[in-house]
């Protein structure tokens, strides 16, 4: 018994999140500002205000009904997503990027930083690698590299513009 009163109070909390995070879209939406989506912020701060938190179970990136539950027909101007694409699998990062694609306008920009495959260094290997020794490691699923994350934007109908090359 105990265990569904407490799967009913998960699902109360994701529910009460989402709608929050509804709200405020319309609310920026309304007012004729940007909006801004942080995913996968867990507490972070939302950069006074001018970015909406956004994290799992409140919004999961690969639930299209949590994109259109949020979002309906608000486009969203930019999306930043770091250190959340190494959580899924290449499978659940292709619907997250088609998710993300047709909720975005058609200038908007999704920001994606994630652990690099192709640095050289040992140490951040180990501790970035799939179920390696850094700090959140344990449940990545994917190393990618920049042509990884090339055909995986293309394929979406992204354009890859690489920052840190």
């Amino acid at each position: 018994m105990l265990a569904l009163i407490n799967k009913l109070r998960r699902y109360r909390w994701a529910l009460i999140g989402r709608n929050q995070i509804k709200k405020l879209v319309r609310q920026k939406h309304q007012q004729g500002q940007t909006i801004k989506i942080i995913l996968g912020s867990s507490d972070h701060n939302a950069l006074n205000g001018e970015w909406i938190n956004t994290d799992i179970p409140q919004f999961d990136i690969t639930n299209a009904n949590h994109w259109t539950n949020i979002f309906a027909e608000t486009k969203i101007e930019n999306l930043f997503a770091e250190h959340v694409m190494e959580h899924l699998s290449k499978e659940q990062i292709i619907k997250a990027l088609d998710l993300a694609k047709k909720h975005l306008k058609d200038n908007g920009v999704f920001r994606i930083a994630i652990p690099d495959s192709n640095n050289q260094d040992p140490i951040y290997r180990e501790a970035t690698r799939p179920g390696g020794s850094g700090a959140g490691a344990h449940d990545h699923k994917v190393f990618l590299n920049l042509q990884d994350c090339e055909a995986l934007a293309t394929n979406s109908g992204f354009k890859l513009v690489p920052l840190e090359y």
